[in-house]
C-alpha cells in the first residue's frame, strides 16, 4: 500500500461540545496515523480546547440502533428504548431516522433547537432503569430534556467517543501540540465507517486545527 501524508486544517472550530468540529475523518476501508495534532489561539484571550477521538468501529457493536420512543409529554422527558440499552451516565448518543419529538417550548435546551436533532450528541444525563434513559445537551447536566410530543420510530446509536485532551489551556496567541512524538491510529473497518478526531473550544471562530497524518497505511 502506499503512504500519503496529508494536512487536515480546520479553522474556527466549534464552540459546541455535541456538534464539534470533524478535523479528520479515516478514508473508507483504509486506516490512517495521526502523527501531530496542532491547535491555535486566534483570540485575545485566553482559551481551553478539548481534541476528541471517536472509534466508530466500536459503534456497531452493543447498544446500536435500538428503537427509542418517548413515553411522556410531560416534565419527565423519559425515553423507552426496546431492549436493555446498556448505557451508562454520561455515554454519548447520537438519534437517526424516525418522527423526532419537539422540546418542551417554555424550556428549550442551550442550543435553542426546535426539537430532536439528528446530528447533535447528546449525553446521557439520568439512567432511569434498564429501558428508559434521559438526555440533556451537557455533561453532568442537572436537569434533563422534556418534549411536548412524542416521537416515532427513533433509532439511536451509541457513540464511542474519548478525549485525547479535556479543557486544554491555550494562551493568547499561542499554539498547542496536542500529539507530538505519539501517534493516533485512525481506521474505517467499513465504507461509511470511519474514525474521527474532532475538537471544539470555548470560544467559537478563535481557534485553528492542523492534524498532520499519514494515510493508506497496514
Amino acid at each position: 500500500m502506499a503512504n500519503n501524508f496529508k494536512n487536515a486544517v480546520k479553522r474556527n472550530i466549534s464552540a459546541d461540545s455535541t456538534l464539534p468540529t470533524t478535523i479528520y475523518s479515516a478514508p473508507d476501508s483504509k486506516k490512517a496515523i495521526a502523527i501531530e495534532i496542532d491547535v491555535a489561539n486566534k483570540s485575545t484571550a485566553g482559551v481551553v480546547v478539548t481534541v476528541q477521538l471517536e472509534d466508530e468501529s466500536a459503534n456497531l457493536a452493543g447498544t446500536t440502533a435500538q428503537q427509542v420512543s418517548t413515553v411522556a409529554t410531560d416534565a419527565t422527558g423519559n425515553l423507552t428504548t426496546a431492549a436493555v440499552h446498556g448505557l451508562v451516565l454520561n455515554d454519548r448518543i447520537i438519534f437517526t431516522n424516525g418522527t423526532d419529538p419537539s422540546f418542551t417550548n417554555a424550556s428549550l435546551p442551550p442550543s435553542a433547537d426546535a426539537a430532536l436533532s439528528e446530528t447533535r450528541m447528546y449525553y446521557i444525563q439520568k439512567i432511569q432503569s434498564t429501558t428508559i434513559i434521559r438526555i440533556a445537551e451537557t455533561r453532568n447536566a442537572s436537569s434533563a430534556l422534556t418534549f411536548d410530543t412524542n416521537g416515532a420510530s427513533v433509532v439511536f446509536t451509541k457513540i464511542h467517543i474519548a478525549d485525547v485532551i479535556k479543557d486544554a489551556p491555550v494562551p493568547v496567541g499561542g499554539t498547542l501540540k496536542v500529539i507530538s512524538g505519539q501517534k493516533l491510529v485512525l481506521e474505517s473497518t467499513a465504507v461509511g465507517n470511519n474514525d474521527k478526531i474532532y475538537a471544539y473550544c470555548s470560544s467559537a471562530n478563535n481557534v485553528d486545527c492542523i492534524a498532520s497524518v499519514l494515510e493508506d497505511v497496514s
